[in-house]
């Protein structure tokens, strides 16, 4: 399963949209949905830190 699967499939499971998501994350509005489209990668960094919404 590539990242931006399972960053869709967790936003969903915390019923968020992708604003919500954005949001909540500090980012743009439209980087999930650049992330979902595999046309960028986020950082290793990134990941960690943004993993603590998920957990």
């Amino acid at each position: 399963m590539e990242f931006s699967e399972k960053l869709v499939t967790l936003r969903k499971a915390k019923e968020l949209t992708q604003e919500q998501l954005a949001e909540k994350l500090g980012i743009s509005r439209h980087e999930p949905a650049i992330i979902r489209l595999n046309q960028e990668k986020p950082t290793k960094s990134r990941v960690c830190t943004d993993s603590v919404l998920f957990i």
